[in-house]
């Protein structure tokens, strides 16, 4: 059986396999700080065993053949793995001991001192990071920022040939940068697995004086161990009795005039009841498309006309927030009551959210639109998969049927295992916009927790309507 390829399995170790065609394997525990060890390893026609750093694997593949599941030893200690299959090209990379949040020493030669790294920079690129040096004991200590609040090490970080590298995400949506002095900038590349290319990195000094780590730390709730699925059946329940909360859509209207370029008329001519929600969907995949760094226009400019412009100006991309909110938009223009939902996994801070539309058909039926796939569910008996539904489904391994054209608009194709695997990770806490209107966004913003969340650790919850009780949320 076919073992080549790159592999991932977050849930222990942060781990990830490289299986080269030559049979080869490299292995990384990214708790651990080891980064591409080369492992003993031997393949027969169904089965993988590796051996690295006191740990032996030993793997089959799945029937789908996007999962190697079995155990990995460690002291006599068995635990059972399962690694997802990642489309990317599995990679021989040179060795590295990279602690998280570990200071490294610059080597000898490096072409500038350390003195000169000290202070706060800021790039566009990867999604507005900024990155804060400091001399730790004549070592480098990296920290990031996304928010421009909560400051905190990458994965790791570590020096060679005169470049500065550092990793975010967990193994299977692994993103790393690597940056060089020149002209008193940083400059380098990004990419990130699953992801298209990014443009070049170009870090710009702020300041000499670096943010040190945040005191919002009493805000923060981390990932509890096991797999994202286990969280989420742990996640399971919530509170009943709570007071609903009425959710308003404001409906019709007339529709933008930059629609007419885009033949939208023909999308909608002849249909009739649930086909035009459908047929918006198809709409805005065939010509808008997904790619998570491209962001969307300023918070008070959302509206469909100003994401058509926006859009216009960036080859027609935009992140799944931006690709939700015009299709809820559309929805919306037609009168069909349709809200885009912000789906988060359990911690606090996270750095990977998913954003999709809720939609009541004009049948009545509840249905998930997700136009980052040009998606939409049935389930074992045919019905509609509404979101709420879809995380019930999820938990209790229940059959998806996804529509015949579901495909990612960003690239090509739809893995229904992938897919699986990340709504399980995006469905444990949900956060949307009590009134749904053109040019809104999470105004007057409505959270869902489930029961025994520590929501009271999470800051900005006095300016929001937070939930414990389905029923109350979804309206």
């Amino acid at each position: 059986m076919e073992f080549t390829g790159k592999w991932a399995c977050p849930e222990y170790l942060d781990a990830q396999l490289n299986v080269m065609p030559d049979g080869t394997v490299y292995v990384t525990y990214s708790e651990r700080g080891e980064y591409s060890v080369r492992a003993q390893a031997k393949i027969t026609e169904d089965k993988l065993t590796w051996s690295a750093c006191g740990i032996t694997g030993t793997v089959v593949r799945s029937e789908d053949g996007y999962f190697l599941e079995g155990a990995c030893t460690e002291n006599g200690k068995n635990e059972s793995v399962r690694f997802r299959y990642n489309k990317e090209a599995p990679e021989a990379l040179p060795y590295h001991h990279a602690p998280q949040g570990e200071p490294v020493p610059l080597p000898e030669g490096f072409p500038v001192p350390l003195s000169s790294l000290v202070g706060r920079w800021k790039s566009d690129v990867p999604y507005g990071v900024e990155m804060n040096l400091f001399d730790r004991e004549d070592r480098l200590e990296l920290l990031l920022s996304f928010d421009g609040k909560t400051v905190w090490p990458p994965v790791s970080v570590w020096v060679d040939a005169g470049e500065i590298v550092w990793q975010i995400n967990d193994a299977y949506n692994r993103g790393t940068c690597t940056i060089r002095p020149e002209n008193e900038m940083l400059v380098g590349t990004y990419r990130q697995l699953q992801h298209t290319e990014f443009p070049p990195v170009e870090f710009r000094k702020l300041s000499d004086t670096p943010a040190e780590r945040s005191d919002a730390a009493e805000f923060e709730v981390e990932k509890p161990s096991g797999t994202r699925l286990a969280i989420l059946r742990d996640n399971a329940d919530y509170n009943t009795g709570e007071t609903p909360v009425e959710t308003e859509y404001v409906l019709g209207g007339e529709l933008p005039e930059e629609l007419a370029s885009y033949n939208y008329a023909e999308y909608l001519d002849g249909k009739e009841g649930d086909d035009i929600a459908f047929a918006c969907l198809d709409f805005i995949c065939d010509h808008f498309h997904h790619k998570g760094d491209s962001g969307m226009p300023p918070w008070k400019e959302r509206g469909l006309a100003d994401f058509l412009k926006w859009c216009g100006e960036h080859d027609h991309r935009t992140n799944c927030r931006g690709l939700s909110i015009m299709l809820g938009n559309l929805l919306r223009y037609n009168g069909i009551r349709a809200q885009h939902i912000t789906c988060q996994p359990y911690e606090e801070p996270f750095n990977d959210c998913h954003v999709v539309v809720d939609c009541i058909l004009p049948s009545g039926k509840r249905i998930m639109l997700d136009p980052t796939y040009r998606l939409y569910f049935r389930d074992a008996d045919g019905a509609y998969v509404s979101l709420p539904g879809l995380r019930t489904i999820l938990r209790n391994d229940g059959e998806l049927i996804p529509n015949e054209t579901a495909s990612y608009t960003g690239g090509e194709g739809f893995v229904l295992a992938d897919y699986r695997e990340y709504m399980a990770k995006n469905t444990l806490r949900f956060s949307k916009d009590r009134v749904n209107a053109d040019h809104r966004d999470e105004y007057e913003r409505m959270w869902l927790f489930p029961a025994g969340y520590p929501k009271e650790r999470i800051s900005d919850a006095e300016n929001t309507i937070v939930l414990t009780d389905d029923k109350a949320f979804w309206g």
